[in-house]
């Protein structure tokens, strides 16, 4: 009698294991489109700043905001005066950090903060210079276009593998 019970407790047991992953699995393609859309929404300038200095994994020390629109409080507050002190961030009075991201700044963004060049070699008008020695986007895009997260972790990505691959050439010959 002892036996008979186990094997029924099994047997309910496979079959609520069986019964819960169904549902999970239905629960997951239904709820999917709502997580790959967050994905390809457009990044606010913020949001998009933010990503690629955590990238660069490099500190922010503290610094005056030059942003009227950039407070203390703010998210980001720290590493976006940095960047504007720094020159990599250089947009008159305001940031803008709700706006949504252009093409050109999240490039201009990019390149600075991987130091393609020297600093005053990487304005807004050497942006194609800059993409045609580093090609991390099609030409055909328009500057203007906005990016989501995925375009900017693709060109962030393809960016640091062609500088430790000119790095390695570099180091590799000499």
């Amino acid at each position: 009698c002892f036996v008979a019970s186990s094997s029924i407790d099994v047997r309910l047991i496979f079959f609520q294991a069986v019964c819960i992953m169904r549902f999970l699995i239905i629960a997951g393609l239904v709820f999917m489109p709502f997580f790959a859309h967050a994905e390809d929404t457009f990044l606010t300038r913020a949001d998009s700043y933010l990503l690629i200095w955590e990238t660069v994994n490099r500190p922010a020390f503290e610094t005056a905001s030059e942003y009227t629109d950039v407070q203390e409080e703010d998210r980001g507050y720290l590493e976006i005066s940095f960047g504007k002190r720094r020159g990599i961030l250089i947009d008159d009075d305001e940031f803008r950090p709700q706006e949504l991201v252009t093409l050109g700044d999240a490039l201009l963004w990019v390149y600075r903060t991987r130091n393609i060049r020297e600093l005053p070699d990487m304005q807004e008008v050497d942006l194609p210079s800059m993409m045609s020695d580093y090609p991390i986007i099609d030409t055909e895009h328009s500057l203007e276009g906005r990016v989501t997260r995925s375009d900017l972790i693709s060109m962030i990505a393809k960016l640091d593998g062609q500088l430790r691959k000119e790095v390695h050439e570099v180091s590799f010959y000499a």
